[in-house]
Protein backbone atom coordinates (compact mmCIF):
# COMPACT_ATOMS: atom_id res chain seq x y z
CA UNK A 1 0.00 0.00 0.00
CA UNK A 2 2.09 3.20 -1.33
CA UNK A 3 1.68 5.94 -4.16
CA UNK A 4 4.37 6.67 -6.61
CA UNK A 5 5.30 10.13 -7.45
CA UNK A 6 5.85 11.24 -11.23
CA UNK A 7 7.68 14.54 -10.88
CA UNK A 8 10.23 16.29 -12.84
CA UNK A 9 14.26 16.72 -11.12
CA UNK A 10 14.78 19.73 -12.11
CA UNK A 11 18.21 21.22 -12.68
CA UNK A 12 19.41 22.42 -9.33
CA UNK A 13 21.81 20.65 -7.17
CA UNK A 14 20.53 18.00 -5.00
CA UNK A 15 21.75 20.24 -1.73
CA UNK A 16 18.34 20.28 0.46
CA UNK A 17 18.59 18.23 3.63
CA UNK A 18 16.09 15.65 4.55
CA UNK A 19 16.54 13.01 7.39
CA UNK A 20 16.07 9.20 6.74
CA UNK A 21 15.92 6.94 9.67
CA UNK A 22 17.98 9.31 11.46
CA UNK A 23 21.00 9.76 8.65
CA UNK A 24 21.49 12.74 6.58
CA UNK A 25 20.29 12.96 3.13
CA UNK A 26 20.04 15.36 0.12
CA UNK A 27 17.48 16.10 -2.31
CA UNK A 28 16.69 18.51 -4.83
CA UNK A 29 14.44 21.29 -3.94
CA UNK A 30 11.73 19.89 -6.07
CA UNK A 31 11.86 16.68 -4.36
CA UNK A 32 11.64 18.42 -0.97
CA UNK A 33 8.51 20.33 -2.18
CA UNK A 34 7.11 17.75 -3.37
CA UNK A 35 7.27 15.97 0.58
CA UNK A 36 6.34 19.18 2.24
CA UNK A 37 3.38 18.89 0.43
CA UNK A 38 2.40 15.28 0.70
CA UNK A 39 3.23 14.41 4.24
CA UNK A 40 0.46 13.56 6.79
CA UNK A 41 0.90 15.04 10.26
CA UNK A 42 -1.80 12.16 11.23
CA UNK A 43 -0.99 9.65 10.22
CA UNK A 44 2.25 7.49 8.04
CA UNK A 45 2.40 8.01 3.94
CA UNK A 46 4.05 5.71 2.66
CA UNK A 47 5.66 7.01 -0.94
CA UNK A 48 8.14 5.69 -3.98
CA UNK A 49 10.42 8.38 -5.50
CA UNK A 50 13.29 7.41 -7.28
CA UNK A 51 15.41 9.98 -5.80
CA UNK A 52 15.18 8.54 -2.57
CA UNK A 53 14.32 4.98 -3.00
CA UNK A 54 16.77 4.20 -5.96
CA UNK A 55 20.41 4.85 -5.09
CA UNK A 56 21.76 6.84 -8.41
CA UNK A 57 24.98 6.30 -7.93
CA UNK A 58 24.70 2.26 -8.02
CA UNK A 59 25.08 1.24 -11.46
CA UNK A 60 24.01 -2.27 -10.57
CA UNK A 61 20.77 -1.35 -8.65
CA UNK A 62 19.82 1.10 -11.41
CA UNK A 63 20.16 -1.73 -13.54
CA UNK A 64 17.90 -3.68 -11.55
CA UNK A 65 15.28 -1.60 -10.40
CA UNK A 66 14.78 0.34 -14.33
CA UNK A 67 13.04 -3.50 -15.15
CA UNK A 68 10.52 -2.58 -12.28
CA UNK A 69 9.10 0.56 -13.10
CA UNK A 70 5.94 -0.68 -15.19
CA UNK A 71 5.44 -2.79 -11.96
CA UNK A 72 6.17 -0.23 -9.05
CA UNK A 73 3.73 2.29 -10.91
CA UNK A 74 1.15 0.04 -11.54
CA UNK A 75 0.94 -1.76 -8.36
CA UNK A 76 0.78 2.09 -6.92
CA UNK A 77 -2.68 2.78 -5.28
CA UNK A 78 -2.01 6.52 -6.46
CA UNK A 79 0.45 8.21 -8.97
CA UNK A 80 0.66 11.58 -7.45
CA UNK A 81 1.64 14.13 -10.38
CA UNK A 82 3.80 16.76 -8.94
CA UNK A 83 3.68 19.50 -11.26
CA UNK A 84 5.65 22.01 -8.87
CA UNK A 85 5.07 24.37 -5.97
CA UNK A 86 5.48 27.73 -8.06
CA UNK A 87 3.50 27.83 -11.13
CA UNK A 88 0.98 30.12 -10.34
CA UNK A 89 -0.84 29.89 -13.64
CA UNK A 90 -1.35 26.52 -13.14
CA UNK A 91 -2.74 26.51 -9.50
CA UNK A 92 -5.00 29.19 -11.13
CA UNK A 93 -6.91 26.35 -12.98
CA UNK A 94 -7.39 24.15 -10.86
CA UNK A 95 -9.94 24.39 -8.79
CA UNK A 96 -13.68 23.05 -10.63
CA UNK A 97 -11.40 21.93 -13.43
CA UNK A 98 -14.04 20.51 -15.65
CA UNK A 99 -16.86 22.98 -15.34
CA UNK A 100 -14.75 26.24 -15.87
CA UNK A 101 -13.45 25.18 -18.65
CA UNK A 102 -16.97 24.19 -20.04
CA UNK A 103 -18.02 27.39 -18.97
CA UNK A 104 -15.46 28.89 -20.80
CA UNK A 105 -16.17 27.25 -24.09
CA UNK A 106 -19.26 28.77 -23.82
CA UNK A 107 -18.30 32.14 -23.30
CA UNK A 108 -16.62 33.85 -26.38
CA UNK A 109 -15.58 36.95 -24.23
CA UNK A 110 -11.41 36.65 -23.67
CA UNK A 111 -11.39 39.40 -21.35
CA UNK A 112 -13.75 37.87 -18.64
CA UNK A 113 -11.41 34.84 -19.08
CA UNK A 114 -7.69 35.89 -18.54
CA UNK A 115 -6.33 34.18 -15.98
CA UNK A 116 -7.92 31.16 -16.86
CA UNK A 117 -6.51 31.37 -20.53
CA UNK A 118 -2.57 32.28 -19.64
CA UNK A 119 -3.35 29.18 -16.86
CA UNK A 120 -4.72 26.44 -19.44
CA UNK A 121 -1.66 27.04 -21.58
CA UNK A 122 0.25 26.85 -19.03
CA UNK A 123 -1.49 23.83 -18.00
CA UNK A 124 0.08 22.22 -21.04
CA UNK A 125 3.37 23.52 -20.68
CA UNK A 126 4.65 22.75 -17.36
CA UNK A 127 7.49 21.12 -17.37
CA UNK A 128 6.09 17.64 -16.18
CA UNK A 129 4.93 16.61 -19.49
CA UNK A 130 9.04 16.83 -21.22
CA UNK A 131 10.03 14.44 -19.06
CA UNK A 132 10.65 11.34 -20.49
CA UNK A 133 9.66 8.83 -17.67
CA UNK A 134 6.14 10.43 -17.23
CA UNK A 135 4.81 8.56 -20.03
CA UNK A 136 5.19 5.43 -18.72
CA UNK A 137 4.27 6.57 -15.25
CA UNK A 138 0.69 7.64 -16.01
CA UNK A 139 -0.10 4.82 -18.65
CA UNK A 140 0.61 1.87 -16.03
CA UNK A 141 -1.52 3.97 -13.56
CA UNK A 142 -4.29 2.58 -11.42
CA UNK A 143 -5.09 6.02 -10.61
CA UNK A 144 -3.59 9.84 -11.47
CA UNK A 145 -3.95 12.51 -9.46
CA UNK A 146 -2.33 16.41 -10.61
CA UNK A 147 -1.00 18.61 -7.57
CA UNK A 148 0.23 22.06 -7.60
CA UNK A 149 1.21 24.41 -4.48
CA UNK A 150 -0.99 24.27 -1.00
CA UNK A 151 -2.40 21.78 0.57
CA UNK A 152 -5.74 22.39 -1.17
CA UNK A 153 -4.78 22.77 -5.22
CA UNK A 154 -5.11 19.18 -7.11
CA UNK A 155 -7.34 17.30 -9.24
CA UNK A 156 -8.37 14.47 -6.99
CA UNK A 157 -12.23 13.34 -8.39
CA UNK A 158 -11.15 11.86 -11.79
CA UNK A 159 -7.80 10.70 -13.31
CA UNK A 160 -4.98 13.23 -14.60
CA UNK A 161 -5.46 11.60 -18.03
CA UNK A 162 -9.26 11.71 -18.22
CA UNK A 163 -8.80 15.28 -16.87
CA UNK A 164 -6.49 16.78 -19.89
CA UNK A 165 -8.22 14.17 -22.47
CA UNK A 166 -11.48 15.88 -21.89
CA UNK A 167 -10.57 18.98 -23.93
CA UNK A 168 -9.94 18.35 -27.51
CA UNK A 169 -7.08 20.24 -29.11
CA UNK A 170 -9.41 21.90 -31.33
CA UNK A 171 -10.35 23.82 -28.37
CA UNK A 172 -7.11 24.63 -26.05
CA UNK A 173 -5.87 26.47 -29.25
CA UNK A 174 -9.28 28.15 -28.84
CA UNK A 175 -7.35 29.68 -25.55
CA UNK A 176 -4.83 31.15 -27.46
CA UNK A 177 -7.12 32.82 -30.33
CA UNK A 178 -9.09 34.63 -27.30
CA UNK A 179 -6.54 35.57 -25.76
CA UNK A 180 -5.18 37.56 -29.57
CA UNK A 181 -2.30 35.23 -30.13
CA UNK A 182 -1.84 33.94 -33.69
CA UNK A 183 -0.29 31.70 -35.03
CA UNK A 184 -1.93 29.12 -32.47
CA UNK A 185 -0.75 25.90 -34.67
CA UNK A 186 2.56 26.83 -34.80
CA UNK A 187 2.46 26.96 -30.75
CA UNK A 188 0.59 23.48 -30.05
CA UNK A 189 2.17 22.74 -26.60
CA UNK A 190 4.44 19.68 -26.91
CA UNK A 191 2.61 18.43 -23.34
CA UNK A 192 -0.78 17.94 -25.67
CA UNK A 193 0.92 16.52 -28.66
CA UNK A 194 3.15 13.73 -27.17
CA UNK A 195 1.54 13.08 -23.98
CA UNK A 196 -1.82 13.70 -23.88
CA UNK A 197 -3.49 13.45 -27.28
CA UNK A 198 -1.99 9.56 -28.21
CA UNK A 199 -2.53 8.70 -23.87
CA UNK A 200 -5.57 7.43 -24.11
CA UNK A 201 -4.76 4.98 -26.92
CA UNK A 202 -1.59 4.09 -25.03
CA UNK A 203 -3.58 3.19 -21.96
CA UNK A 204 -6.53 1.19 -23.41
CA UNK A 205 -3.58 -0.78 -25.16
CA UNK A 206 -1.36 -1.62 -22.22
CA UNK A 207 -4.22 -2.23 -19.66
CA UNK A 208 -6.57 -3.65 -21.99
CA UNK A 209 -5.25 -6.06 -24.33
CA UNK A 210 -3.12 -9.41 -23.80
CA UNK A 211 0.25 -9.34 -23.84
CA UNK A 212 0.41 -11.55 -26.44
CA UNK A 213 -1.79 -9.14 -28.68
CA UNK A 214 -0.16 -6.06 -27.36
CA UNK A 215 0.81 -4.18 -30.52
CA UNK A 216 2.80 -1.27 -28.77
CA UNK A 217 5.90 -0.08 -31.26
CA UNK A 218 8.71 0.96 -29.86
CA UNK A 219 9.66 2.82 -33.03
CA UNK A 220 6.47 5.12 -32.65
CA UNK A 221 6.90 5.97 -29.08
CA UNK A 222 10.49 6.96 -29.62
CA UNK A 223 9.03 9.30 -32.42
CA UNK A 224 6.54 10.08 -30.22
CA UNK A 225 8.31 11.48 -27.51
CA UNK A 226 11.45 12.61 -29.19
CA UNK A 227 11.41 15.61 -28.05
CA UNK A 228 11.38 14.50 -24.55
CA UNK A 229 13.89 15.14 -21.84
CA UNK A 230 16.27 13.19 -20.04
CA UNK A 231 19.38 13.73 -17.69
CA UNK A 232 20.30 10.45 -18.63
CA UNK A 233 20.04 10.61 -23.01
CA UNK A 234 19.42 6.63 -22.34
CA UNK A 235 16.35 7.26 -20.71
CA UNK A 236 14.65 8.63 -23.67
CA UNK A 237 15.05 4.69 -24.80
CA UNK A 238 14.71 2.96 -21.31
CA UNK A 239 11.24 4.74 -19.83
CA UNK A 240 9.45 3.26 -22.97
CA UNK A 241 10.56 -0.30 -22.56
CA UNK A 242 7.86 -1.35 -19.97
CA UNK A 243 5.06 -0.04 -22.36
CA UNK A 244 6.41 -3.26 -24.39
CA UNK A 245 4.88 -6.43 -25.04
CA UNK A 246 7.46 -9.24 -23.69
CA UNK A 247 8.51 -10.71 -27.24
CA UNK A 248 9.53 -6.92 -27.77
CA UNK A 249 11.01 -6.52 -24.59
CA UNK A 250 13.24 -9.77 -25.29
CA UNK A 251 15.28 -8.28 -27.86
CA UNK A 252 16.99 -4.85 -26.00
CA UNK A 253 17.44 -4.81 -21.93
CA UNK A 254 18.19 -1.60 -20.25
CA UNK A 255 21.95 -1.31 -19.07
CA UNK A 256 23.49 2.21 -17.57
CA UNK A 257 26.70 0.51 -18.21
CA UNK A 258 26.40 0.76 -21.76
CA UNK A 259 27.38 4.08 -23.40
CA UNK A 260 24.62 6.68 -25.05
CA UNK A 261 26.13 5.30 -28.86
CA UNK A 262 26.25 1.78 -27.61
CA UNK A 263 22.66 1.87 -26.60
CA UNK A 264 20.93 4.10 -29.70
CA UNK A 265 22.72 1.90 -32.23
CA UNK A 266 21.48 -1.64 -30.17
CA UNK A 267 17.94 -0.62 -30.14
CA UNK A 268 18.23 0.29 -33.49
CA UNK A 269 19.20 -2.99 -34.15
CA UNK A 270 16.32 -4.32 -31.92
CA UNK A 271 13.54 -2.54 -33.70
CA UNK A 272 15.45 -3.92 -37.48
CA UNK A 273 15.27 -7.41 -35.95
CA UNK A 274 11.72 -7.26 -34.52
CA UNK A 275 10.02 -5.17 -37.55
CA UNK A 276 11.72 -7.11 -40.38
CA UNK A 277 11.93 -3.49 -42.10
CA UNK A 278 14.47 -0.38 -42.54
CA UNK A 279 11.58 2.30 -41.25
CA UNK A 280 13.90 2.75 -38.75
CA UNK A 281 15.86 5.19 -41.28
CA UNK A 282 13.34 7.72 -41.57
CA UNK A 283 14.30 8.60 -38.15
CA UNK A 284 17.75 9.72 -38.84
CA UNK A 285 18.20 13.37 -39.11
CA UNK A 286 20.76 15.86 -39.42
CA UNK A 287 24.13 14.46 -37.13
CA UNK A 288 25.04 16.20 -34.69
CA UNK A 289 28.39 14.90 -33.71
CA UNK A 290 27.63 14.71 -30.49
CA UNK A 291 27.59 10.72 -29.55
CA UNK A 292 29.26 9.90 -32.81
CA UNK A 293 26.87 8.01 -34.07
CA UNK A 294 27.04 5.21 -37.18
CA UNK A 295 24.93 7.40 -39.76
CA UNK A 296 21.92 4.40 -39.72
CA UNK A 297 21.60 5.18 -35.83
CA UNK A 298 18.29 7.85 -35.09
CA UNK A 299 20.10 10.16 -32.49
CA UNK A 300 16.65 10.42 -30.03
Amino acid sequence: NYEAMSYVWGDENADQEIQISGDKFLVRPNVLSALRRFRDKKKQRVLWIDAICINQLDMKERNQQVQLMTEIYSRASVVLIWFGADDSHVRSVFPEFRDMINEMLDEPDPTRWPEWVTGTASLFTNTWFERAWIFQEVICSKKAEIYCGSRDEYVNDYGAPRVANSLPWERISRFYELNGESGMLEKVPSGYCTVIGPLNHYQKEFNNVPDGKNTIDLLNLLELRRDSKATDPKDKVFSLLGLLSQKQRGLFRADYKLSVREVYRNISKAIIRFRMDLRVLSAVQQPSGKFELPSWVPDW
